[in-house]
């Protein structure tokens, strides 16, 4: 545990590039956090991570069909680490478009890492409202 306790900037940094909205930096550090720490927040922000980089792509294709995406989202800007540090340890238009491929990736990672962060606590609302807004156009499955 004392590694984690090292550690838990990796996640803070993660959750303030994701809010800047560099994407791909934060999921670089949540990413090596949940590897250390494979705790639900962290799941719940790469799923949500992931979802915003999914969202992004298909913007690029059709932004109508990218605002059926636009729900409430919910960052979890704090992990239950940090007590380790305080205690002292489809068939149209879009299938042609060349950022469908991205949507597609980072959409099928958004859904297993909140179904992740949900299975590794079931009353955990932030990855509930998230998987509820990446599954909201029949990408659940």
């Amino acid at each position: 545990m004392k590694a984690v306790k090292h550690d838990i900037d990796l996640f803070y940094i993660g959750v303030r590039l994701y809010q800047l909205g560099r994407h791909e930096d934060a999921l670089a550090f949540i990413e090596d956090f949940r590897k250390k720490y494979p705790c639900r927040e962290a799941f719940n922000n790469l799923g949500l991570i992931h979802y915003q980089m999914a969202v992004h792509a298909l913007a690029k294709c059709d932004y109508d069909r990218a605002c059926r995406f636009k729900l409430a989202t919910m960052p979890d800007t704090e992990t239950r680490a940090a007590t380790l540090r305080s205690k002292g340890g489809a068939g149209d238009k879009n299938d042609e478009c060349p950022y469908m491929a991205q949507f597609e990736y980072h959409i099928k990672y958004a859904l297993r890492d909140l179904k992740t962060a949900c299975e590794k606590d079931d009353a955990y609302i932030p990855a509930r409202v998230n998987l509820a807004s990446v599954a909201c156009d029949g990408m659940g499955g």
